[in-house]
């Protein structure tokens, strides 16, 4: 099957999936901020894996002050707004960023400094 056969096949396929993946990410979101609040393991452990690393090292001051869900929350909002501005037309190299490139290369976009 190729993406244009499944879109024929299931209409509105890729609108159902990202509902689907919006409600996993929100609950993803939820059970590490319930987690990173109640469960000192886990915030001992989150402390411990962001130390570990250039990487971890970079982002732990971030992460244990915002906390693990704080960062998840901003990403999450950071992509949502990529992905708006993109479908509007507004953003056309947004489309590489949010990994919808092969869809917004099909889609005619508006032309919004056009006399009309």
């Amino acid at each position: 099957f190729t993406c244009e056969g499944m879109c024929n096949l299931f209409p509105f396929c890729f609108g159902k999936l990202e509902s689907v993946d919006a409600t996993t990410d929100g609950f993803a979101i939820a059970t590490v901020f319930i987690l990173e609040h109640h469960d000192p393991l886990f915030h001992a452990r989150l402390a411990a894996g962001w130390g570990a690393g250039p990487a971890g090292r970079l982002f732990a001051p971030l992460v244990l002050h915002v906390g693990l869900a704080g960062v998840m929350l901003f990403v999450q909002v950071v992509a949502s707004l990529l992905q708006i501005l993109t479908s509007l037309g507004f953003v056309k190299a947004g489309a590489e960023l949010v990994g919808l490139s092969a869809t917004a290369a099909r889609i005619p976009m508006p032309d919004h400094g056009a006399d009309t």
